[in-house]
C-alpha cells in the first residue's frame, strides 16, 4: 500500500492547486497530508527498517521526489539518509548481474539507486550540509538509455540503448548535469575564476552533445531538460564568482558593509537567474513541470539581492531587482503555506521578511533623502555585466508578509540560532556551505 500511496502523493503534488480541487475534488494540501499520513503509516507497518524491501524503497524513493516540492524542513535530508541505507542493505548499489540477478531485476535496481543519488545530492543543500555519497567512486553502472517497454520480467539479456530520446533521457540528462558539473567545480576550484567559469561553460556543451541532442524541441520534457541545463550552469558560474568574491580578504573584514561593494556582475547575475527561474517555477514556461522547479528554490540569489539592495538602493538596475525578488517572492508561498498549516512559521519566512522590510527602508530612506553610507564605504565595484538574455516580463504584487514577522532579523539571530537553518540556502550545485553569510557572531543587518 505504500508504493501505492506514494504515488498518489507525486501525483498530486505535481498538479495546481486549481487542477486539484477541479479534478480530484479536494484541497491538495489536505489531499498532501492524508497520503502522507498513509505514506508514514504504511511503511511503520511494513517494518521498513527491520525488513526493507525493494518495493518499500520505491515507495519512500517517489515521495522523497516530490516533498521537496512543498515542505523545507530537514526531513527530506534525513529520510534520504535512511533511504541510502536501506538500498545499500538490499545491495542495490551493486550490480545486479555481478549478484546473479536477472536482467530485468539488475536495470531495475540500477534505476533505483541512481534515483537514491539524485534525491541525496539535491537534499542536503537545503541545510548545508554535504552529500553523504555525492562524487564517491560509483561500482554500478548508470541506467540504460531505453523505454520502459524495453525491459521485461523474462529478458533474457539487457537491451541495447537508444540513440534517440527515451523515457530515461531524461533522468539521465538531470544525472549527468548535477554529477558533471559538481566534479568540474571541484576541479577547477583552486584556478582563477575566468579559468572556473570557461570549464562551466565548456561543460554544457559537454552535455549537449552527450544528452540533450538527442531532445526535440517541440516536446515539453525537451524543454524542461534544456531549461534544467541553462540554469544549471547559469548558477553554477554565479556561485563560483560569489564564492571568489567572498573568499577576498577584504571582503571578510567587512563583514557589517560587504553588500554595498558587491560587484555588478554578481549582482545582476543573481538578478537574472530570479527572472529566469520565476518563468519556470510560476509555470509561464511550462505549466505542468512548474512543480519540478519548485523544488529548487532560489535561496541563494534571493537573499544576496535583497541583502544588496538594504546597503546599497542606489545601485545598478535596482528597480529591476525589486521586480525580479517581489515576482520571485511569489513562488516560495505553497513552502510557506505548508508550514503554516503545521502551526509554525517556517525559517525561511522568519528571515526573509524583516530582510525584505528593511531593503525596503533603505529603498524609503533613498527616496526622501535620509539614506547614509557607513564611513568608508564605497559604491558598488563594477566588474563587468554578464550578458544574459533577460526574458522575464513585469511584476506582480506580492503581500507583504513583514507584517505577520514582528520578529527582527537580529533578534531571530541571537535568541534562536536554529532558526538560520534555512539561510544555507538551497542550490542545485551548491554543495559548499555559504551559511558563513549569517554567521550569529557577525552584524550583517
Amino acid at each position: 500500500m505504500a508504493l501505492l500511496f506514494a504515488i498518489s502523493f507525486a501525483a498530486t503534488a505535481a498538479t495546481s492547486k486549481h487542477e486539484a480541487e477541479e479534478q480530484l475534488g479536494f484541497e491538495r494540501l489536505k489531499l498532501l497530508r492524508y497520503f502522507m499520513r498513509r505514506i508514514d503509516g504504511s511503511l511503520a507497518k511494513a517494518k521498513i527498517l527491520l525488513y526493507p524491501s525493494i518495493e518499500a524503497l520505491q515507495a519512500l524513493v517517489i515521495y522523497l521526489s516530490t516533498l521537496r516540492t512543498h515542505d523545507t524542513s530537514r526531513a527530506v535530508w534525513v529520510l534520504g539518509g535512511i533511504a541510502i541505507r536501506l538500498a545499500e542493505s538490499l545491495g542495490v548499489h551493486q550490480d545486479g548481474l555481478r549478484l546473479g540477478l536477472s536482467p530485468f531485476e539488475a536495470e531495475t535496481r540500477c534505476r533505483l539507486w541512481w534515483i537514491v543519488t539524485a534525491l541525496d545530492s539535491s537534499a542536503p543543500e537545503d541545510h548545508g550540509f554535504d552529500s553523504t555519497i555525492a562524487d564517491l567512486s560509483q561500482s554500478i553502472r548508470t541506467p540504460l538509455n531505453a523505454n520502459d517497454a524495453d525491459l521485461f520480467p523474462q529478458m533474457a539479456e539487457l537491451p541495447a540503448e537508444k540513440e534517440e530520446w527515451t523515457e530515461m533521457t531524461f533522468s539521465l540528462a538531470n544525472l549527468d548535469i548535477h554529477r558533471t558539473l559538481r566534479q568540474t567545480v571541484v576541479a577547477s576550484r583552486s584556478k582563477e575564476i575566468s579559468e572556473q567559469e570557461k570549464a562551466i561553460q565548456n561543460v554544457q556543451d559537454v552535455i549537449w552533445q552527450r544528452s540533450l541532442r538527442l531532445a526535440d524541441p517541440t516536446k515539453p520534457l525537451c524543454q524542461v531538460a534544456d531549461a534544467v541545463l541553462r540554469i544549471s550552469v547559469l548558477k553554477t558560474l554565479f556561485l563560483c564568482n560569489l564564492r571568489s568574491w567572498l573568499s577576498n580578504s577584504s571582503v571578510r573584514s567587512e563583514a557589517s558593509s560587504r553588500y554595498r561593494r558587491l560587484p555588478d556582475k554578481i549582482f545582476i547575475a543573481a538578478v537574472d537567474l530570479l527572472e529566469k527561474v520565476y518563468i519556470l517555477q510560476s509555470g509561464r514556461a511550462s505549466r505542468g513541470f512548474s512543480w519540478f522547479y519548485q523544488q529548487r528554490p532560489q535561496l541563494y540569489a534571493v537573499f544576496l539581492v535583497l541583502h544588496a539592495l538594504k546597503d546599497g538602493p542606489d545601485r545598478l538596475d535596482a528597480d529591476r531587482a525589486w521586480r525580479a525578488v517581489d515576482n520571485y517572492s511569489t513562488c516560495l508561498t505553497d513552502f510557506e503555506e505548508a508550514h503554516e498549516r503545521k502551526g509554525r512559521t517556517s525559517c525561511v519566512w522568519r528571515i526573509l521578511g524583516p530582510l525584505r522590510e528593511a531593503a525596503r527602508e533603505s529603498r524609503r530612506q533613498m527616496a526622501n533623502g535620509t539614506f547614509h553610507l557607513h564611513s568608508g564605504e564605497h559604491g558598488p565595484q563594477s566588474s563587468g555585466i554578464v550578458e544574459l538574455n533577460n526574458d522575464a516580463t513585469g511584476a506582480s504584487a506580492m503581500s507583504d508578509s513583514s507584517s505577520r514577522l514582528p520578529e527582527s532579523y537580529e533578534t531571530l539571530r541571537q535568541a534562536d540560532p536554529f532558526a538560520m537553518e534555512g539561510m544555507t540556502f538551497d542550490s542545485i550545485l551548491a554543495w559548499q556551505d555559504f551559511s558563513g553569510w549569517f554567521d550569529v557572531g557577525q552584524n550583517t543587518l
